[in-house]
């Protein structure tokens, strides 16, 4: 059997990096006690090369590699094996075509050398003295800041162009901070920071690399503002056509009066009394369009219309208040959503009251539309056109999670995203992708996944781009409908998982393996190969690579193979009814060394949804941020239930109790767990499931519950610390899916709190939580004690004074780790107690 002094051998296999060609791939096993060790592996030929303690490591076309060991560059000829050492670099990277190889190292001063060496070997130019820099985003280039006396300049390498070196600006007295480039690598904006005895001020600067003109947004006479303020809360981006640069202004917020020290609370504010510093300025950050060819700028949104998107071409902006329907009790409020010609700055209403969900809106890659979600349906706009369309009026499917989770709040299932040429869009419901035609309104399937029972979605990997931040929102995903696609397939019945290949005029085809879950998918630059981890829970996790041409699976490295030495648990899907006869999946691991003959006690761990998890292979471990290793229990001879759980509106710790009582008869039934050693745990939501369900049944030896709710009623009157929201959205529109606000029903709240109900516990529980729990306050955790302690029921609780709603810190991991373990040894396997468990409760 395993052990804990066992845990030490097992490490996570990860893969990292493909080359463009996919003839070599990086990859890593970590351990939690020892050296990283860093793969670098030929997919084709036994060629194979360890780096240990190795980080960061990249690809130099089909030839090279690079990474760091601690503050060493190892730069590895993968045709010959030979390796260059370099000393005391920070950063690395290739050009495009990785004839050149670029390092930083860290000077005597405050900046750093820029050192490039060619393909040989040999360096072919040092910059000193470099503040910071930045490749263009096709590495065909790259800027840095130098300072020299006292001044500092801006310069531009083009490795395309013999390393030519070209002066963008000069004699700039003050700090050079974020470098940005445009994503086509045609402009360049920066800020300068001057710093005198009055205010810092920060000036924008633009350059563009054809024109060869730098422009200062000083000389803008429409810029009417106190100044430019470069602030991290708002993203520094230039358009791709180069012509707009978009920046944060700053303008000066109105402030409440205040007091003295006395808190001013107000049931008409919008939102809830934040406490006020008490500098003499606050600020509030806006988005600003800058059109440097013609010296033209105007902020675009304002203080009291916060949020904003830019539609793709970046010729427009969405712009919303986010709290123009404030108070309200959902996360995200509705918003009225404004059209913003970043022309004229003419606006115009676009929605109203729409939800404030970014998934709920999308941008076309060429800026021709935007795609919405309203009325259980997808909307089209043309923005030239000023039409709009419904795309999915003669489609019969559900767009959303209302019908699947009643009382949640409603989610789209989403948009994968649209065709490259931007003639296209792709939908997801809750098996599905479809694609709707923007030009005909015709909307259809590409995958059958509700009559196979498989869930399809695409896989980021084949998109032509990466999503980004697009300010308050994200961009959207490409896909090039005229190649294959790569989809990941989950059957919903067993949890299994695959890959398949997607071709719009041939259908769909699996290319993995059947009874396992996949994941993490790389795909190589010319979309020839792939490489994938495959893993069940008891087959450690192993990187597959495949060749689209050969259609061949080739395994190119296993991890923990010393496994084999130790009996190990396997994984299997049952399904049970609940109270509704609603039938519902459950994962059942094993215990190791399993004999029929036998019956062993069984741990049920419960959140909402965690059959999915059948097939993860989890690493023995005592670091567990919840205290819950189910490889742990397994190898301590415990069976482990993970069952799901289907809601009803106003009942949800009823559905909790319902649904894991009749999965845990489920499994009685077959014989294979002594009814008298069944244990209960869960976190958080999990935990408040906990807490309810003793209060309903005596089904349960004993109970473990950390950072959970106990008293629905003053949890909904409570404000949660990390977000300043008071927490009853929670209940009326989310998780706790009561449906209604405490007023309208009081009775169903009562019914589900767990304290309300805890005369009726007669099971012995262990709870925990952090005393910095800012999501669930932990006076939730005290009130249950003082419940139990005043009724006289078993309880023991662990708080850990530096940690929060889950656990960070290793030594407190380790602890409750062990403390979960020495609790259900006790009361499920007639273990001798612990000092610390007082068993004389």
């Amino acid at each position: 059997m395993v052990t804990e002094s066992d845990y030490h051998l097992w490490s996570t296999l990860r893969p990292e990096k493909i080359s463009d060609e996919g003839k070599w791939v990086s990859f890593s096993k970590t351990y939690e006690s020892e050296t990283d060790t860093l793969f670098v592996k030929h997919t084709h030929k036994d060629i194979n090369y360890v780096c240990p303690n190795a980080k960061s490591g990249i690809f130099g076309s089909e030839h090279s590699f690079a990474y760091l060991r601690s503050d060493t560059l190892v730069v590895l000829d993968l045709v010959k094996g030979n390796r260059r050492f370099i000393n005391f670099v920070n950063q690395f990277d290739f050009s495009w075509d990785a004839e050149y190889l670029i390092i930083s190292q860290k000077n005597n001063g405050d900046g750093s050398n820029l050192t490039i060496y060619d393909k040989d070997g040999k360096i072919s130019r040092i910059v000193k003295d470099v503040i910071t820099y930045k490749f263009d985003p096709n590495k065909k280039s790259i800027v840095y800041v130098t300072r020299q006396m006292g001044l500092n300049a801006v310069l531009r390498i083009d490795f395309k162009n013999n390393l030519n070196s070209y002066v963008i600006a000069k004699d700039l007295t003050g700090s050079v901070t974020t470098l940005t480039w445009n994503a086509t690598a045609l402009a360049l904006a920066f800020y300068v920071r001057r710093n005198d005895s009055e205010r810092d001020e920060d000036m924008l600067y633009y350059y563009h690399l054809k024109s060869k003109e730098l422009h200062f947004i000083g000389n803008c006479k429409e810029a009417n503002l106190s100044k430019v303020n470069a602030s991290s809360n708002v993203r520094l981006s230039i358009s791709d056509d180069g012509k707009r640069v978009f920046f944060g202004m700053s303008t000066t917020m109105v402030k409440k009066t205040i007091n003295g020290k006395v808190e001013i609370w107000n049931t008409n504010d919008k939102s809830l009394y934040t406490p006020r510093t008490e500098s003499p300025q606050d600020y509030f950050q806006s988005v600003g369009i800058w059109w440097p060819e013609n010296n033209f700028t105007f902020p675009i949104n304002s203080q009291d219309v916060s949020w904003i998107a830019l539609t793709g071409d970046q010729q427009y902006a969405l712009i919303a208040d986010r709290l123009q329907y404030e108070p309200q009790y959902k996360w995200i409020a509705d918003m009225d959503y404004y059209l913003v010609d970043l022309k004229s700055g003419n606006r115009k209403l676009f929605l109203d009251k729409h939800s404030g969900y970014a998934n709920n809106l999308s941008y076309s890659p060429d800026g021709r539309y935007i795609a919405y979600y309203r009325n259980n349906d997808w909307w089209i706009y043309n923005i030239l056109n000023e039409t709009r369309y419904k795309l999915t009026s003669l489609v019969e499917t559900q767009w959303d999670s209302q019908s699947a989770d009643p009382g949640n709040e409603v989610q789209v299932w989403g948009i994968a995203g649209w065709s490259t040429d931007g003639k296209s869009l792709l939908l997801y419901d809750s098996y599905d992708i479809w694609i709707a035609s923007i030009n005909s309104l015709q909307c259809h399937r590409l995958t059958y996944g509700k009559e196979e029972g498989i869930k399809y979605r695409l896989d980021s990997a084949c998109a032509t781009n990466n999503i980004s931040s697009n300010y308050s929102s994200i961009t959207a995903a490409s896909f090039d409908l005229t190649k294959s696609l790569i989809v990941k397939g989950i059957e919903t019945a067993t949890a299994n998982s695959g890959y398949y290949i997607l071709k719009l005029k041939k259908g769909i085809e699996k290319f993995t393996s059947n009874d396992c879950a996949i994941k993490n998918l790389l795909s190589s630059k010319n979309n020839k190969t792939v490489v994938y981890l495959q893993q069940t829970f008891n087959n450690s996790p192993a990187l597959i690579f495949r060749d689209k041409q050969n259609s061949k699976n080739t395994i190119l490295a296993l991890s923990n193979v010393h496994q084999k030495n130790f009996q190990w648990g396997q994984s299997k899907m049952i399904h049970f009814e609940n109270k509704k006869k609603k039938t519902l999946n459950a994962s059942l691991f094993y215990p190791a060394g399993y004999s029929p003959e036998k019956k062993y006690p069984m741990i049920v761990y419960i959140y909402s949804t965690v059959s999915e998890a059948k097939n993860e292979y989890v690493n023995p471990s005592l670091h567990n941020v919840m205290g819950f290793n189910i490889s742990n229990l397994t190898s301590k001879g415990y069976f482990v239930l993970l069952p799901d759980i289907a809601y009803e509106i106003g009942n949800t710790g009823i559905s909790a109790y319902e649904c894991v009582s009749s999965a845990v008869e489920k499994v009685l039934s077959i014989g294979l767990v002594d009814k008298k050693r069944v244990g209960l745990i869960g976190h958080s939501f999990g935990g408040y499931e906990v807490n309810f369900i003793i209060t309903q049944t005596g089904i349960f030896a004993t109970a473990v519950s950390g950072s959970a709710v106990s008293d629905n009623i003053s949890h909904y009157f409570t404000i949660n610390t990390n977000n300043n929201m008071g927490e009853s959205w929670r209940y009326e529109n989310q998780q706790y899916r009561m449906g209604k606000s405490f007023y309208h029903d009081k009775e169903a709240y009562f019914k589900n709190s767990p304290i309300f109900h805890a005369d009726n516990i007669g099971t012995p529980i262990l709870t925990w939580q952090g005393a910095l729990d800012e999501n669930v306050q932990p006076t939730q955790g005290k009130e249950f004690f003082l419940a139990l302690r005043r009724l006289g029921k078993k309880n023991v609780m662990l708080v850990y004074p530096d940690d929060g709603h889950i656990l960070s810190k290793s030594d407190n991991q380790e602890d409750l780790t062990r403390k979960i373990e020495d609790w259900f040894g006790y009361y499920l396997k007639d273990e001798c107690p612990k000092p610390w468990m007082n068993v004389n409760l």
